[in-house]
């Protein structure tokens, strides 16, 4: 029998005619690829402070939090 994992998430602002619900479904066998594409992606839009050294981009992924800054990053994700 296969194992999915189901990855769910809900939206709704207060007062809002409208509730959004996303979610990914993933076969187990591919949750290690897609956790390891999830930490290169972090890797890859990390920046350095101000010692140099590197910093993953951290936190939550939140679509609200999706800015001109973030866009490419979203994108990359996404995809």
């Amino acid at each position: 029998m296969k194992t999915i994992r189901i990855y769910s998430d809900e939206s709704r602002h207060k007062n809002e005619r409208f509730l959004l619900l996303g979610g990914l479904w993933v076969e187990e066998e591919n949750i290690p690829m897609i956790e390891k594409g999830v930490t290169a992606l972090r890797n890859r839009h990390g920046y350095k402070n101000s010692s140099g050294k590197h910093i993953d981009f951290l936190g939550e992924f939140k679509w609200t939090k999706v800015s001109e800054k973030y866009l490419a990053v979203y994108k990359e994700l996404s995809d």
